[in-house]
């Protein structure tokens, strides 16, 4: 499993982000494997990181097949060849739908569009 601790100013992140994967598996939107963990409990930090109290999120990785195959990840930063910094300033959900969205002449699955409205739903629900 991959971990995301908390770091200072930001000293909930892994419950806040813990709760909204439940929230979304709630809903029925598919989610990995998560759990909140102590970080005294994880192996190989850096030593400086030794100080550090409370909880990490633990992500079951998603990004690799039950036979350890990679399965291939791309955010929207990648898809709209974008630096990780500009990543929440060029774009936004009717252009993310664009990419998405099926098209007449190459149609998605029949839950595509309601698969994707639900998860537009929820990312904005949860950060207004």
């Amino acid at each position: 499993m991959d971990r995301q601790v908390a770091i200072e100013q930001f000293a909930s992140v892994p419950e806040n982000e813990y709760t909204m994967l439940a929230l979304a598996r709630a809903v029925g939107i598919e989610v990995p494997r998560t759990e909140l963990i102590d970080v005294s409990e994880i192996h190989g930090l850096p030593a400086d990181a030794g100080t550090m109290e409370g909880k990490a999120l633990a992500v079951q990785r998603f990004d690799r097949g039950t036979a350890g195959e990679a399965i291939h990840m791309e955010d929207f930063t990648q898809v709209f060849g974008l630096y990780p910094q500009d990543k929440y300033h060029h774009r936004s959900y009717a252009n993310i739908a664009a990419v998405l969205w099926p098209r007449p002449e190459k149609p998605a699955p029949t839950n595509s569009s309601a698969d994707w409205s639900s998860r537009c739903l929820l990312a904005t629900a949860t950060c207004t």
